[in-house]
């Protein structure tokens, strides 16, 4: 397993949550796709391991 930082962004761009789990990688889309349904105010929403953004999910 690999962790994983999940920051939701508003349409301006401004951090509304932050996730941190660890999971497989094959599990980060999905586990993104269902903070954007929790999280009304969130437009997209940013993957990084480490330093590295591995991935983005926008509404």
């Amino acid at each position: 397993m690999t962790v994983f930082t999940f920051i939701c962004l508003t349409g301006s761009g401004a951090t509304t949550v932050m996730d941190i789990q660890a999971m497989a990688a094959t599990s980060c889309r999905e586990h993104a796709q269902d903070l954007l349904r929790r999280h009304a105010s969130a437009m997209v929403v940013e993957i990084w391991s480490d330093d590295v953004m591995v991935d983005r999910v926008e509404r």
